[in-house]
Parts: C-alpha cells; sequence; structure tokens
C-alpha cells in the first residue's frame, strides 16, 4: 500500500496540474514533484512581473545591427530585460512566455515602446546617428482600434521622428491578423516608421502575403544563421529568402550572427546586413555611445 496522502494535498497537486495544462495550452497535465516545483515558480513569476510591469522595473538593453562587410552600425534593436532585486537577471526565454500566458502583452508592449523612443530620443540629442531603434510589437498591440494613434501619440511626445523607429513583428503570428494588420502597417508607414517582419522563415507565411504587404525589412531567422555550413542543403533557406527580399525590395537582416564563418557565408550569399553575438551582446542605452564612436555608422 502506498503512502496515505491528505485530500488536502491531493487538490493543492490537481490544481499544479491544472495551472500548468492551461500555461501549457494542453487539455491535461499529470502532476509529478517537478511539476509542482513548476507551477509555484510560475506562479511566482506571475506576481512579480506584474509588479515589475506596474513599477517599471523592466528595463530596456540595445543589440546593434551592422553592415557585414564593415561591421558599422546601422541600427539596434530594444530588448526587455529584468533584473529581479533577489534572484538577479531572468532570462526573456523564461519570462517573456510568461507574460504572454497572463495577457500582458500590451502593456510590455506600451512600455518598450515608449522607454525605446526616450533613449533614441536621449541618442539623438547627443549626437549619436545610431540609424533606427527597433521596437518589438505583438499583432493584439496591433489589433487594438487606437494602435496607430498611440504609436503617433509616443513619438510627438518624446519628440522624436518617424523615420528613425522601425517596428518588428513575429511572422509566425502575421497571418491571424491579415487585413487588420494591413491597414494599420499603411497607417503606419505614413509617419514615416519602417516596418521588419522578425524570426522570417519560421511562420509559413503565405508568399502572395507577404507581396501585398506594406513592410520595409525582413529578418532571416537565427536558427537558419546557427545551421550554415558549406553544405549546399544549409544554404537553400537563407538563399531563397535572400532572392527574395530581393525581388520585393525589402531590407534582409540576418539574426544571431555569433562566428566569423558566419558572417563569411552571409557575405557569400549576398547578406549585407547582420545582428548577433559576434558584433555585441545587447548594450544598456549609454554604451551604445562607445559602440557608435569604435564602430561608426551608415543609414541603409
Amino acid at each position: 500500500a502506498g503512502e496515505e496522502v491528505h485530500p488536502e494535498v491531493l487538490i493543492d497537486h490537481a490544481h499544479s496540474a491544472m495551472r500548468a495544462a492551461k500555461f501549457d495550452k494542453k487539455s491535461y497535465r499529470f502532476y509529478s514533484k517537478d511539476l509542482g516545483d513548476y507551477a509555484r515558480e510560475q506562479i511566482w513569476m506571475r506576481a512579480e512581473l506584474h509588479t515589475a510591469l506596474n513599477n517599471e522595473k523592466l528595463e530596456l538593453q540595445y543589440q546593434p545591427q551592422v553592415e557585414l562587410a564593415t561591421k558599422k552600425m546601422i541600427g539596434v534593436e530594444a530588448l526587455a530585460r529584468w533584473h529581479h532585486p533577489k534572484k538577479g537577471w531572468i532570462s526573456p526565454q523564461d519570462f517573456i512566455p510568461v507574460i504572454e500566458s497572463i495577457g500582458v502583452e500590451l502593456e510590455l508592449d506600451a512600455f518598450v515602446l515608449e522607454a525605446a523612443c526616450l533613449q533614441a530620443k536621449r541618442w539623438l540629442d547627443a549626437n549619436v546617428n545610431f540609424g533606427r531603434i527597433a521596437v518589438n510589437l505583438s499583432p493584439g498591440f496591433l489589433e487594438q482600434a487606437d494602435a496607430v494613434k498611440k504609436i503617433s501619440a509616443v513619438l510627438e511626445r518624446v519628440g522624436l521622428p518617424g523615420e528613425r523607429l522601425q517596428l518588428e513583428v513575429l511572422e509566425s503570428r502575421l497571418l491571424n491578423y491579415e487585413y487588420i494588420v494591413q491597414q494599420r502597417f499603411i497607417a503606419i508607414k505614413n509617419m514615416g516608421v519602417t516596418i521588419a517582419i522578425d524570426d522570417f522563415g519560421t511562420g509559413y507565411s503565405s508568399l502572395s502575403y507577404l507581396r501585398d504587404l506594406p513592410v520595409d525589412c525582413m529578418k532571416l531567422d537565427q536558427s537558419f544563421v546557427k545551421k550554415l555550413s558549406d553544405q549546399s542543403k544549409s544554404k537553400a533557406i537563407p538563399i531563397a529568402v535572400q532572392g527574395m527580399a530581393k525581388g520585393l525590395g525589402l531590407c534582409l537582416v540576418a539574426e544571431g550572427v555569433e562566428t566569423e564563418e558566419q558572417r563569411r557565408m552571409l557575405m557569400d550569399l549576398d547578406y549585407q546586413y547582420g545582428q548577433g553575438f559576434l558584433f555585441s551582446q545587447p548594450l544598456p542605452g549609454d554604451e551604445i555611445n562607445e559602440y557608435f564612436l569604435s564602430h561608426g555608422g551608415v543609414h541603409i
């Protein structure tokens, strides 16, 4: 016979399994000790994230985007980071899914957009020619009826020219919002803001949709860069994406460039721009000036 378990403990275990099933978007989960620890960690993180967002305890770091041939900076991407007062730095891979699961993506979008534009204006005032600052937005943000008005209001309030802002949307989430996103993109571009499709190659986009979508840039997903080798099969998708971008007249940035060999192979495939740890890890805002001075800047 097994050890007797108190009914209240059974109920607690059931709640842990139910919460995990909801978080993983599955119909059921079996309880285990690891699952109980995992569920408790998720509950803790959800509560702490609410506090961090409400009190603006998240912060931004900025990863340079560069010209592959010269390594000169053409822009920066704003990335949300979380430094917990007790647990230290918490990986975005851990907290971003929690933000999505608790439905506060819009709050994160608003925080990142405002903070990034404020930093960009500070750089402009300091004569740092950073190019454009890229901000990731969820399709849910763009689905809002007043999304364009909110973006315009931030630019006006901060005093940042629209030409200095680039908005990025994940390819994998575009198709669910085709008509709405297309209309929002047209209005956004009328403000001078550029638009990029992020993590391209992972979302199975309709090619006709891409042809008609008013975007300026595509970002090749880092998974394809990571697998680049001298074997022709590893180059097939990067070659196809490069040809598509060229045919559509779009800027193309390769994400996740970590080695000189990857940089060389991308240039051989006629890629002009890249982003990754080879050039720089994400930096605090006050360190971008130093990066700019040591690497220079160009316009796309």
